[in-house]
């Protein structure tokens, strides 16, 4: 499409243009639906009865953006699953069944040899890709080369799911327990491998989330750094070798290791016990246990560097304000502690070996904590790692709160936390349109409904918090506010007046003229008492609902006097 996707919009709902699509996507992943896709859109023209047509927001030669992209990977995996239109290319508009541009169809189908440009064109894979499942997380990431791990992979589209494969070997006992979950046994296998979904859409594709690394063996130690460290223990110390992604237990010398982190088959990042002299470094596995043999770690009287061995909690909102509490050593006398780059707001030195503080506002992201004492800060380790998460988003009204129960209603919401929303929901129902004006404020066209729900909005750091303020409630269906009379039916600004008639439910302005009312109150659907704003002359009150305003007459006349 030329222009906005808003713009469009208003065109296809103008029956004199005569032209139309099912779907559009803007440039943010906003979806709007015109057309029933059992119904034909006029952007098949003649040609093609049975096409589904999909508007871009941009133009020619533009490039979808990732949000149309994964908005389209959407809609092609529900157009697949209603109607069995296959997730495939053709450039045939005849006997072709897949993607298909819409240039393709030549004169049968408008004669556009533009739309929608090579570059759209070139992207038709990668629509077809974000149709197909998802996987965002393997746990646990490791296992034997035997196989048989019981592994539990999260992520998107898995309903329908036919296998799972760990690089190229199936996985045995898979269970699809929901549309975002699956649980498998491992097979055997070695080295890193990519964990893939098989489902009715395709294959997901390739990440760095899908990772499974088979352990090599027997764990072999070939360094440590640092090699020597406090006496006290708290030494944050990189191990690495090979066959380390099993390791359970870890112990310097005969004092377990009880905080380390295996970061792969060839790394363990780990803080030292309190120990003394020089000790071999011992591991055990489900399998076999062993040493570091002549490789030692030394411990040597105290070091003066504070160190950071925990931080909770380990998440926090952007806007700052979360309470922290850092454990570790080292901090009498520390003066400064940051977020990343930033100070803290502030923060209180409970002992030697503990601070509360408070996060500031930071961009969304991970950081290192660090505290400064007098001689020097700590080393940035996995252990003092703090993100800042964005807060969910938060309604604080809605207007107008009532509408027909067969929906079509234009409501605005305000809030807050409104960027990169993905789905505006009346009670349980997702609204058929919307989109993000600001962060603070949404446009949404409500569905079909009945009763009063709860507007929410859903974004991808959650979904707002229900109240009083975000509800809407659906009205049977009723004919436009009609007035009977006014009393008084003079005054001046400031008089009170009494409007009798019917339809008043739900209303939303009171005019005097093209004045609107001081106030007003709906007392019923019979009467609303109203303040007469400054004006003169004589003037027409009218009502207005969401099912239209009243019509003037000689009963609904107001005199200024």
């Amino acid at each position: 499409m030329e222009g906005t996707l808003k713009g469009t919009d208003a065109w296809f709902h103008d029956a004199t243009s005569k032209v139309s699509a099912h779907f559009g996507v803007g440039k943010d992943g906003t979806v709007y639906q015109w057309v029933d896709t059992r119904d034909e859109a006029w952007a098949q023209a003649g040609g093609n009865p049975v096409g589904i047509s999909i508007q871009h927001e941009g133009s020619v030669p533009d490039g979808l953006t990732p949000q149309q992209i994964a908005a389209d990977g959407k809609l092609l995996a529900w157009i697949f699953s209603t109607h069995g239109t296959p997730l495939q290319i053709t450039d045939d508009p005849v006997q072709g069944t897949g993607i298909i541009g819409h240039s393709d169809g030549g004169a049968a189908w408008g004669g556009d040899s533009l739309c929608p440009g090579t570059n759209i064109m070139g992207q038709r894979q990668a629509m077809i890709d974000a149709a197909a499942p998802q996987v965002s997380v393997v746990s646990p990431s490791l296992g034997l080369p035997g196989g048989g791990t019981a592994v539990t992979v999260t992520g998107t589209g898995f309903t329908g799911a036919t296998s799972i494969a760990f690089g190229t070997a199936g996985a045995s006992n898979m269970v699809v327990v929901s549309d975002y979950e699956i649980t498998a046994v491992s097979p055997a296998g070695s080295g890193t491998v990519d964990v893939r979904i098989t489902g009715p859409t395709g294959m997901s594709p390739v990440t760095l989330s899908d990772k499974f690394i088979y352990s090599t063996g027997t764990p072999t130690i070939t360094s440590v750094s640092p090699s020597s460290g406090d006496l006290h223990g708290g030494t944050i110390v990189v191990i690495t070798g090979s066959g380390l992604a099993l390791v359970s237990e870890l112990t310097f010398g005969s004092t377990p290791c009880i905080t380390f982190n295996v970061d792969s088959d060839t790394q363990i990042t780990a803080l030292t016990p309190p120990g003394t002299g020089s000790v071999m470094l011992g591991f055990t596995t489900p399998t076999v246990c062993g040493t570091s043999g002549t490789l030692t770690f030394i411990y040597t009287p105290s070091v003066a560097l504070p160190q950071i061995t925990s931080v909770t909690p380990i998440t926090g909102s952007t806007d700052g304000g979360t309470s922290v509490v850092i454990t570790g050593s080292g901090f009498t006398g520390v003066v400064a502690l940051s977020f990343g780059a930033i100070p803290a707001v502030s923060f209180i030195i409970n002992n030697d070996t503990q601070i509360t503080a408070t996060s500031p506002a930071s961009a969304a992201g991970t950081v290192d904590l660090s505290v400064t004492g007098l001689s020097g800060t700590s080393t940035a380790s996995q252990m003092d790692r703090f993100t800042f998460e964005p807060p969910p988003p938060a309604v604080t009204s809605v207007a107008p709160n009532s509408g027909q129960q067969a929906g079509g209603i234009i409501v605005t919401v305000t809030g807050s936390g409104f960027t990169g929303a993905t789905s505006v929901d009346f009670g349980e129902v997702d609204a058929p349109a919307f989109t993000v004006a600001t962060d603070k404020l949404i446009t949404v066209t409500s569905p079909a409904g009945s009763g009063t729900v709860d507007v929410t909005v859903i974004g991808p750091s959650g979904i707002s918090a229900t109240s009083a303020v975000d509800q809407f409630t659906y009205m049977a269906a009723h004919s436009t506010p009609v007035i009977q009379s006014i009393n008084p039916a003079t005054g001046n600004a400031g008089t009170s007046i009494v409007i009798t008639g019917s339809g008043f439910t739900g209303a939303t302005e009171v005019n005097f003229g093209s004045i609107a009312a001081t106030s007003f109150t709906v007392d019923s659907d019979a009467q609303i008492t109203a303040t007469c704003p400054i004006g003169a002359s004589t003037v027409n009150v009218t009502v207005t609902t969401p099912f239209g305003s009243s019509t003037t007459n000689v009963a609904d006349l107001f005199s200024y006097v």
